[in-house]
Formats: C-alpha cells, structure tokens, sequence
C-alpha cells in the first residue's frame, strides 16, 4: 500500500540563504531553482537532462540554458540512488524523512490508543453491569451518615442526623418546657431527630442547644419594632407560621398553601433549619411542594 505523499514541506530562510550556490544565482535563476525544488517535493526527483528541464521551465533558448544556467541549478541536486538518470534534493531528503518518522510516530501513538480502548471495554464487558454500576453516583448509608458519592470525580458530600440512640441530659427538656412554655418541646426534639444537617457533627447536644435557640413557639411571628417583618416591605401577616387564626388573621394562611416566594421571606427571618423543620411537618420527608 503506497504511502499518501506530504502536501506541503517546510522552508527554512537560513538554510536557503546560507547556500553559497543560491548566493551565486541571479534573481531570475532563484526562480527557476524555487519551481524545481517544488516539483521535486512532490515528484521526489526530478530528470537529470537539461533539456527536458529547459521544457519544464519553458525556456526557449535552451543552448544558452544548457551553457550557463543549468551548471549553477544542477549543483544544488545529487543523483538519485535508486534512479540513476533523475536527481534528488539534499535538503528535501531530509524534510522527507523527518515527516514519515513523525507521521509513524502519531500512527503508533493512535495503535496503543486503541489497543488501551479495546482493552478497557473487555475489561467492562466481563465485569457485566457491575461496570455500569461503578460509572454511576452511589449512596452509602450508615445509622447516622448519608455519604453521596460519584465514582468518576472521587467527589463525596456528607450530611448528618443525630444518632437513633441520641438523647438529652436528664432534666434538659423539662428545663426548657419550664423555661419557654409556648413551644412543643417534644415536637421540636422529633424535628431535629429527623433533621440532616450539611456538615458532620462533633457535639450532638452542642448541636440540640444551637437548635433551641432558633425554636418559635406554634403560630408565632417574627416582626420588627416597626410592625414590619425583617424582609423590607412585607406585612406581618405576610410571614404568619401556623393555620389557627389566633392571632386576628384570616385563618386561611396555611403553610401547605404557601408560594416559594413566601417560604423563602419565612427562611430569612426564621434561618434554614426553622423553615426545614417547618416543610418537614407540613409535608413530611421528601420533595417540598413549592407554590
């Protein structure tokens, strides 16, 4: 199978310039040197005859041609060993076989490319399902961690619940009933039972305190001393956590009914975890209906 020739080759300036021969030629002569250099890339050779030269050229005076111009011209060829009567150029040799050494280069590179790639998908096709498995994220489970893992980035996000055997110091929940009586204290310990939180956590009881701080008691508002909600420019009634009407509202206000934009005004005066607590027990676990 014949190899597909080189389109194009690289001309150097020094290499041409520094040639004693091309110093020698006249400017019409560097021409005709140029054009045969071309047609020698792309023939490989060239005849070693000036006349057929001449015609090449398109030269009509070929007596004057053959006495004073190819002299000069031939000194830049050497004979060919491989055809006797044609002529090679030096220089283009060596372009030549600089190009075919890189060309098998990149063709042995593509090979062991391939051969890696065949090798990896008979490798996945004797692991069966279980390679496709591996490609997925996987979910790993313990009593107190859920570890989200994708395999392809090595990537893993962690969130805590409080251990099944948490529990308080003794005393602690009937201090906080006596403390502040308007919250249900054993719904807000269920709450942060079920709750995962973003990062793990050392204290488990550290953790309960800094979740009492943001409790509110059933139906409770949180306004500013302007009448106004934190959120600029949103009514007090706007924010209204619970369905009992207790407070002179409508009664209707039910947080199942609530748009997203209402939950997230609830999240920026109440923090996250109030507004998750909040989802959980009008929604249950799971995806939150958004209005």
């Amino acid at each position: 199978m014949s190899k597909e020739k080189a389109p194009a080759y690289q001309h150097y300036p020094k290499d041409i310039l520094s040639d004693i021969n091309y110093q020698m030629m006249t400017w019409s002569e560097r021409g005709m040197y140029r054009h045969l250099i071309d047609i020698c890339w792309l023939e490989t050779t060239i005849p070693d005859d000036p006349v057929l030269i001449c015609r090449i050229l398109q030269i009509p005076d070929e007596k004057t041609f053959e006495q004073s111009t190819w002299p000069l011209l031939a000194r830049c060829f050497r004979k060919s060993e491989q055809f006797p009567s044609q002529l090679v150029h030096p220089r283009l040799e060596l372009e030549r076989r600089k190009q075919e050494k890189w060309r098998e280069k990149c063709a042995r590179g593509g090979r062991n490319s391939a051969h890696k790639v065949k090798h990896y998908k008979d490798k996945s096709e004797e692991h069966g399902s279980c390679h496709l498995l591996a490609s997925k994220p996987q979910v790993k489970v313990n009593s107190s961690v859920c570890c989200l893992q994708s395999s392809s980035s090595g990537n893993t996000t962690h969130t805590t619940r409080p251990p099944a055997d948490f529990v308080l110091p003794d005393g602690e929940l009937q201090k906080l009933k006596s403390e502040k009586p308007g919250i249900d204290w054993e719904l807000q310990l269920e709450r942060f039972r079920l709750h995962l939180f973003q990062q793990p956590q050392e204290d488990w009881v550290l953790t309960w305190r800094r979740w009492c701080l943001t409790a509110r008691p059933t139906g409770m508002r949180v306004v500013g001393g302007n009448g106004k909600s934190a959120v600029s420019g949103v009514k007090k009634a706007d924010l209204y956590v619970g369905a009992n009407g207790e407070d002179g509202s409508s009664g209707d206000d039910d947080p199942a009914e609530w748009s997203e934009a209402k939950w997230q005004m609830f999240e920026a005066v109440n923090g996250p975890e109030a507004t998750e607590a909040l989802r959980d027990e009008v929604f249950g676990s799971g995806e939150h209906r958004s209005g």
